[in-house]
């Protein structure tokens, strides 16, 4: 007989002693045959006649545990052999548990825990026992090695098991015990557990399993190979993540954090990284790698979600096209379009699954319904929530679980980003038509027309820009320019009570200005909203004035010289002169006269530049004047979409540039434009 005392106190033995489930504790001495390199194992429920367990035991064929791993295995707590290798001792197969823990859990099943253990010396079988006492769980006994006729192998009995023990029926526990051991029997499909005379089979309850590898760039610039294996589930069963070695062992549970509505699965996370923040004891620690590791994850979790949710809808979609409500027709011609109807299907599917009424409704009121929400996600997915509650009366729950579902996807975000890159590079096919396509181009007027399409798209010019005035005099340019950049212009202090005047007397109506500054007041009639990219806090502000002038009417000297007298205005009115700006005039139209163009033929300047003011001194501004075409200007937009444009696969025609004009700027195009079946004869200006 052998006596050792466990070298750790005795309250940390009891907080082990204490698992969170019962289960669990069973879980890890499953664990611990398996790492015995057992190629079966069996847990064996012994009832009582009082309803409950008489004992609970854990059988293996393993290797046993030889007298030399008896002090360091039983005897320090944390110093198992399992930490020196990586590998099973025979089989080679993966290690899970390396803390030496596994075997005190058992102590949370009852009070007296034996192993009877046989292991092979020299071709001969030995057996001994090993026990915890149960008076001090410090003290472990072990008998002397004695001859056995049996193969090697574990027993391990734990008896008088609490009374308060939560039930360890097999058809209760399946579930859970099958998430837990679901990619080991997967990897070593030839180990057998059996629970409670029943075969643990995860196939039995695995309806699809997913490999889904993607890389993590760590802190240090290291890029970190993941796996993230998902195992949907036949049964009801709590999502989880499971953060896994390698070898997809569980190093940590924690909740899968993500709405996937009407899925069942688990999620294993699987990489050396885990590996690491495990061994430095900061698993738990969702901070750092750890923390946008996790981020990462359930962003992949939720695509994953997405893609299965539309895949679920496709049988439904094909009752939907023969009951003729489907509000789609053909094949998807491209990704955006594939997209759109992966985001109706599963909005779809939950509307007809948990609206009552609809099933039983009459055709034309589904065809309503789905028509509707095809108009939401294609024109504004923000607005569904609010169509899911007011217009069809989805229950509030499901409505929350879609909504949360939608505004994560990045479905959306790709319809979202398309439709934008769609519309603009729509805008530019009509806007072009009505530029230089003879029908409308000697109608298009200058400022009921041209100007307001201009004043509302204003990324023609580059996103950075937001519309300052709308066919405003300077002096309001001039107001609103000090505005933005903080100058109160109510204070006295500047005198606005007289106009801008050019040098020779007179005022001049600006058609369009811009700037790169947002308006402190962004509801101001005529203020178009864009995105403004960022400055650098010493680059000045950025303004660009705009001349219109209609189709018809080619920049000539004369256009040149009114450019430059607002230019020139600006430049000598001192009230300008507060605020730290950069100035460019553009003269804007079809054409340019041969005389123009030697105008904006200045040597030592980029072509097209009239004008460019030098360094004044007392002057903290500079301002360029620009001679610009329709064309150049629609080819630089292009361009800027071109990226776009070549991934959603999609070219709009003049035609359906005209579309798009009439269905948003309808009273803002020519009489003529506003006609469908045109026959006009349209050549595209590259």
């Amino acid at each position: 007989m052998k006596r050792i005392s466990v070298a750790v106190g005795a309250d940390h033995i009891d907080s082990l002693a204490r698992a969170r489930k019962p289960l669990l504790a069973v879980i890890e001495l499953i664990w611990n045959a398996l790492d015995a390199d057992a190629k079966k194992v069996a847990v064996i429920l012994t009832p009582n006649g009082l309803f409950g367990l008489d004992s609970i035991q854990i059988e293996d064929d393993g290797t046993g545990i030889p007298p030399e791993e008896f002090d360091s295995g039983f005897g320090q707590l944390g110093d198992s052999w399992k930490r020196r290798s990586e590998r099973t001792k025979v089989l080679g197969r993966a290690l899970h548990g390396k803390k030496g823990i596994g075997r005190y859990r058992a102590l949370s099943l009852g009070g007296s825990v034996i192993w009877k253990t046989r292991f092979e010396v020299d071709e001969q079988v030995l057996q001994y026992e090993i026990a915890f006492d149960a008076g001090d769980r410090r003290t472990v006994t072990a008998t002397d090695p004695a001859p056995s006729s049996e193969r090697p192998g574990t027993i391990v009995t734990i008896s008088n098991p609490s009374p308060k023990l939560e039930t360890l029926e097999f058809d209760v526990v399946k579930p859970e015990l099958t998430e837990h051991f679901a990619l080991y029997l997967r990897q070593y499909p030839n180990v057998e557990l059996r629970y409670d005379g029943s075969v643990v089979n995860p196939t039995e309850l695995i309806s699809r399993t997913t490999d889904i590898p993607f890389d993590f760039m760590a802190e240090d610039g290291q890029l970190a190979p993941q796996i993230l294996t998902v195992i949907e589930w036949r049964v009801p069963l709590e999502r989880s993540l499971f953060l896994c070695s390698r070898d997809g062992f569980s190093l940590r549970e924690t909740v899968a954090g993500i709405q996937a509505p009407g899925l069942q699965f688990t999620a294993y996370l699987r990489s050396e990284l885990l590996e690491k923040f495990e061994a430095q004891d900061s698993i738990e620690i969702e901070l750092g790698d750890l923390g946008k590791l996790l981020e990462l994850t359930r962003e992949k979790l939720r695509e994953y979600s997405a893609s299965r949710q539309a895949e679920q809808a496709a049988e439904q979609v094909e009752e939907w096209k023969q009951e003729e409500i489907y509000p789609y027709e053909g094949i998807a011609s491209d990704a955006v379009e594939v997209a759109k109807r992966q985001v109706f299907d599963v909005v779809a599917q939950n509307v007809e699954k948990y609206l009552p009424d609809f099933k039983g409704s009459k055709k034309k009121s589904k065809q309503f319904t789905f028509n509707l929400l095809r108009q939401a996600i294609e024109t504004s997915p923000s607005s569904l929530r609010k169509i899911l509650e007011e217009v069809i009366g989805l229950p509030k729950e499901k409505r929350d679980q879609l909504a949360i579902l939608l505004e994560k996807t990045s479905l959306v975000s790709i319809i979202n980003a398309s439709k934008i890159v769609s519309d603009r590079l729509e805008f530019i096919q009509g806007l072009k038509s009505m530029l230089y396509d003879s029908p409308y181009r000697d109608k298009l007027l200058e400022r009921k027309q041209l100007q307001r399409l201009v004043a509302e798209n204003t990324w023609l010019f580059g996103d950075e820009y937001l519309l300052m005035n709308d066919d405003e005099s300077l002096l309001n340019v001039l107001k609103k320019h000090l505005g933005n950049n903080g100058y109160s212009i109510d204070e006295g202090l500047i005198d606005f009570t007289e106009d801008v005047t050019f040098e020779g007397g007179g005022t001049g109506i600006v058609d369009l200005a811009l700037t790169s500054e947002p308006s402190a007041d962004e509801n101001l009639p005529g203020t178009v909203l864009g995105k403004t990219l960022p400055r650098s806090g010493v680059d000045p502000v950025h303004n660009l004035v705009i001349e219109l002038k209609r189709p018809s009417q080619r920049i000539t000297p004369a256009v040149l010289k009114e450019v430059r007298d607002y230019a020139y205005a600006i430049a000598r009115d001192e009230r300008f002169h507060s605020v730290p700006a950069r100035w460019t005039f553009w003269a804007l139209s079809n054409a340019i006269s041969e005389q123009a163009q030697e105008e904006a033929m200045v040597k030592n300047l980029p072509p097209g530049v009239v004008y460019q003011s030098g360094i004044v001194a007392g002057r903290n501004y500079e301002y360029t004047v620009i001679a610009k075409t329709w064309a150049q200007v629609l080819d630089q937009a292009t361009q800027r979409l071109n990226f776009f444009r070549t991934h959603i696969g999609y070219s709009p025609s003049f035609s359906q540039g005209r579309e798009y004009l009439n269905a948003v700027y309808r009273k803002f195009i020519p009489v003529e434009a506003q006609t469908s079946g045109d026959s006009a004869t349209l050549v595209e200006i590259k």
